[in-house]
């Protein structure tokens, strides 16, 4: 079953997007933490977004991270998708994508 990853988690289910989210699809502690990363833009319609995404891919993003946080899904289109555009946001932020320590460096 694939998830609606356009809105907030409760639970096990993720619920819309607010009209009020339209202009700004961050919740205060997201919006301060990409913020301190010099990670946030706007678009032409001034949505926020996150610098190097268009608004639909923010809501994607903000979706998966919503839905999933540290968890790992097993849908591959998803994950796949989620990893392109963290990848586009770390570059357009960064200018590199950061490194991914291997499960050998973690221990």
């Amino acid at each position: 079953m694939a998830r609606d990853l356009t809105g907030t988690h409760e639970g096990t289910r993720c619920t819309p997007v607010s009209p009020a989210e339209l202009k700004s699809p961050f919740l205060e502690s997201e919006r301060a933490f990409h913020a301190s990363l010099g990670g946030l833009s706007t678009d032409e319609q001034g949505r926020e977004v996150l610098v190097g995404l268009t608004f639909d891919e923010t809501l994607f993003y903000l979706g998966f991270l919503r839905a999933f946080g540290r968890e790992k899904t097993r849908d591959t289109e998803v994950r796949d998708r989620h990893r392109s555009l963290r990848k586009r946001y770390e570059v357009a932020r960064d200018g590199e994508p950061r490194p991914r320590a291997s499960y050998a460096t973690r221990i």
